[in-house]
């Protein structure tokens, strides 16, 4: 294959150059994002940086092929050959957040059409990007969700975040309320 592309450079053809990519996998810890990296050639290596810490300059990925997000970031990792980026740099946001790995509960079920990953994906550190061409979203139609955090532990909790979608040409809409309970295990809930 990359035979081919020194061809294709001499005829100076336009390719799609993805296949240089790095191959990113993402799992949730107690209270980091851990990432998994692995570069698509041996010819070359792979280098990253965290945008929320300053790093303005790419760093060798680490031998270990895992990286630990600890805090809000986002993660840039490219594939460098001879000194030149090849492919598209992988670019991601993660939150890091005292739900993260927590036990989530709800119903109704998401829709089929949008319920990718499960219930999990509302708290697995990624946040849904716009416009919808992932699986980073979960859907419900004509159902309202009630759903229920598990922190584990008496917690103060400061702020909620929660990212929403509105994307009206593919008939998904923004809900009309979003109503936030707190309280203990077998007590009763008050809203906030």
């Amino acid at each position: 294959l990359r035979t081919h592309f020194n061809v294709l450079d001499r005829w100076q053809v336009h390719y799609a150059t993805s296949v240089f990519d790095p191959i990113v996998h993402a799992g949730v810890g107690k209270q980091e994002v851990n990432i998994e990296a692995v570069k698509p050639f041996d010819e070359g290596h792979l280098e990253y940086r965290l945008n929320q810490s300053k790093d303005t300059v790419f760093k060798p990925w680490p031998s270990s092929n895992k990286l630990e997000v600890k805090s809000s970031n986002v993660l840039e990792i490219k594939y460098v050959e001879s000194g030149n980026q090849l492919g598209n740099r992988f670019r991601k946001s993660y939150l890091i957040h005292k739900g993260l790995g927590k036990n989530l509960t709800g119903k109704p079920e998401p829709n089929p059409a949008y319920h990718t990953g499960g219930w999990s994906t509302l708290l697995d550190g990624i946040a849904g990007q716009a416009p919808r061409q992932n699986q980073e979203w979960l859907g419900w139609s004509g159902q309202n969700p009630e759903m229920t955090l598990d922190l584990g532990s008496v917690q103060k909790v400061h702020t909620i975040t929660i990212y929403t979608l509105e994307d009206e040409l593919n008939w998904i809409y923004l809900p009309e309320e979003i109503e936030i309970l707190t309280g203990k295990e077998g007590q009763e809930f008050k809203s906030v």
